[in-house]
């Protein structure tokens, strides 16, 4: 993800790239695994802040969110195995994309953000799909309704990432792991990802559904019109549950 100046969030040209590149991966058969980072100090802060929400009208929100649940469904269902190398911090929808990946890594600067209950809300992206799986049923709910940045350090501690390196010589550390990786044989590794990602299909679907309805008559909502309108305004939003 190569937008440094924008902490590589996940705006429309990024998503059309990352379309792109997930298109051609699905139809590779040389490649078996990706690394996805970030260029620069973040690894993605992903699709929206206060005021970029607060600027866009709700119906291209909830749009948007719906089509980002389709980009991370592309990046979750490739055949090959996926490595988010998370160089820095990741936040929002960032965090989301790094969950869709089979292994994820982390630098020592890096640290994991789901910022939206500050708004009023909850990740639309898939975090509270995949989370639970990742990290237990816990460590979801204390993550998501806290909306507190996890350090590398924690976040290994939880398993949402298998292991932290010095941010010197980061990348290179996980491209050599996933170099390695290659070296087996793609039968076997493209066979283990499809078995394991059936394990862990049951209820899905229904979570998915669930997420798009809530998260739209979220988006109407007046707790979340109030958030905005206390970013703008320099205070503390006061929520009132509608």
């Amino acid at each position: 993800m190569a937008r440094p100046e924008k902490n590589n969030g996940l705006d429309l040209q990024m998503r059309k790239e990352l379309w792109a590149i997930f298109a051609a991966l699905k139809e590779d058969n040389e490649t078996q695994v990706v690394v996805l980072t970030g260029q620069g100090t973040h690894f993605s802060y992903g699709t929206f802040d206060p005021a970029s929400r607060g600027a866009t009208d709700k119906d291209t929100i909830v749009r948007m969110v719906l089509e980002g649940n389709m980009l991370i469904d592309d990046l979750e269902n490739l055949p090959q195995i996926t490595i988010a190398a998370v160089n820095g911090p990741a936040r929002g929808s960032g965090v989301e994309i790094s969950l869709a990946c089979d292994i994820r890594y982390a630098a020592a600067s890096a640290s994991f953000q789901q910022h939206e209950a500050d708004m009023g809300g909850f990740p639309g992206g898939g975090a509270p799909l995949r989370l639970p799986m990742i990290v237990g049923y816990a460590r979801t709910i204390e993550m998501l309704c806290t909306a507190r940045a996890v350090p590398a350090g924690e976040a290994k501690d939880y398993g949402l990432v298998l292991d932290v390196f010095p941010d010197e010589g980061f990348l290179d550390e996980v491209v050599q792991r996933a170099q390695y990786m290659a070296t087996k044989g793609p039968i076997g590794l493209r066979g283990t990802k499809r078995v394991a990602k059936v394990r862990q299909a049951p209820g899905k679907a229904d979570a998915r559904l669930l997420s798009n309805k809530l998260r739209r008559e979220l988006e109407f909502s007046r707790d979340v019109a109030e958030a905005i309108d206390a970013h703008k305004e320099g205070r503390s939003p006061v929520f009132l549950g509608y």
